[in-house]
């Protein structure tokens, strides 16, 4: 349910190239929790579970000074009882 669109403002080619501009489901393939309690809401993204992920990271981090990077995060609905607009 947890959609990243990322967005590389700034930095290399090679940097460009390994994140991409398409949104991406992380549950899909990266393993991801979620917990919540009262007036919290917390995400743990284990990117070392995806060799691909694993990958893109190591490039940002070696170009990490010379990169601007855009993170959107949004939810997903999957089913029409997941609609922000349904009455819980």
């Amino acid at each position: 349910m947890l959609k990243i669109i990322p967005k590389l403002v700034e930095g290399p080619w090679v940097a460009r190239h390994a994140v991409g501009q398409k949104p991406a489901l992380l549950g899909h393939k990266i393993t991801t929790e979620y917990h919540a309690g009262d007036g919290w809401f917390e995400i743990d993204i284990d990117v070392s579970t995806s060799s691909s992920a694993t990958g893109a990271l190591r490039i940002l981090k070696s170009a990490a000074a010379g990169v601007v990077m855009d993170l959107a995060f949004t939810l997903e609905a999957q089913t029409e009882e997941d609609l922000p607009e349904q009455a819980r």
